[in-house]
């Protein structure tokens, strides 16, 4: 498929939202469409996500959206594959259940007067089942290194702004070869803009609402712990320490992954909780039960639960 090169790339994965797609296409229509291609990827999808996309498209009379139909293979195999195809200078990766705002055309405009690589704007959170909006604002704003930005928006701080990508401009340059982790089903967003800061790019903190992330109430089943949840949430933090590690002492959040994790595995009833919560302590040289450790954490925790092993 042939995409002209233009200022962005909108590369959005669809599977199963033949309804809730076409809302966020006709929403897409506050952006200039000589600047932007908005590339929609249907990623295998059983209902009739394809048609509706085609249908909405036709029905607009537009020329800068596109269809690419693959077979099923996740949320991160179809961004993937539509940077395969993305050319232009930006790329922003959007989900079929959320709304692009009117300010993002601004945004948009910007483009070309900024020296920056990652640009970086606040969002609306719409909770769905009680028609509430949150406004999701961060400071500071303006230009700043990529070491400052780890910091002041440090996932393990009170200011995270590290684990989503739908609130953000990627220069596709500073992409280059890095994709999502299609072995991760939870922190793969994560794992992706770490990725890409470890290229020290210029990031720019924005002032815009550019976005409105719709919460379902359904959303709250993956609130529920697993394996392969702790798992990937231990593979993002480790790479979010590495890089940390590069710009301060990561004592802090080092305790706070530990004390995170092993509360996961107490609510998952697993068994050699407290071997793993010592292992882990000795592994980063950490003191167990110190006085900062987290206050949900104590031997009591540990004596309480008959199914725990101690070492």
């Amino acid at each position: 498929m042939n995409i002209p090169q233009k200022k962005l790339d909108i590369i959005c994965p669809v599977y199963n939202k033949q309804d809730l797609v076409k809302d966020f296409i006709q929403s897409a229509m506050v952006l200039p469409a000589d600047k932007v291609n908005i590339i929609l990827v249907n990623d295998g999808s059983t209902d009739d996500s394809a048609n509706s996309i085609q249908t909405k498209i036709t029905e607009l009379a537009v020329d800068n959206f596109y269809l690419i139909n693959k077979i099923n293979g996740g949320v991160s195999s179809a961004r993937n594959e539509g940077l395969e195809h993305a050319s232009s200078d930006y790329v922003w990766f959007c989900d079929p259940d959320d709304l692009i705002l009117p300010d993002a055309a601004k945004a948009v405009n910007e483009l070309g007067t900024l020296d920056a690589e990652m640009l970086v704007f606040p969002y609306r959170l719409f909770f769905t089942w009680e028609n509430r909006a949150e406004e999701k604002k961060f400071s500071p704003t303006g230009q700043m290194s990529s070491a400052q930005f780890l910091q002041d928006f440090n996932y393990f701080g009170n200011n995270n702004c590290l684990n989503t990508v739908w609130n953000r401009f990627f220069k596709r340059s500073a992409i280059g070869e890095f994709r999502f982790d299609e072995t991760m089903h939870h922190s793969e967003d994560r794992c992706f803009v770490l990725d890409v800061l470890s290229r020290d790019p210029k990031v720019h903190m924005g002032t815009w609402s550019i976005y409105q992330h719709n919460r379902y109430l359904s959303d709250t089943l993956s609130t529920v712990e697993s394996p392969g949840k702790i798992a990937d949430m231990t593979k993002a933090n480790l790479k979010n320490i590495a890089s940390l590690d590069k710009v301060k002492n990561t004592r802090p959040e080092k305790k706070h992954h530990i004390n995170a994790m092993t509360v996961k595995r107490i609510k998952l009833k697993e068994k050699n909780v407290y071997k793993y919560y010592v292992n882990e302590h000795k592994k980063t040289q950490h003191s167990c039960f110190s006085v900062n450790v987290c206050k949900r954490i104590t031997p009591v925790h540990f004596t309480r639960y008959s199914y725990l092993r101690f070492i």
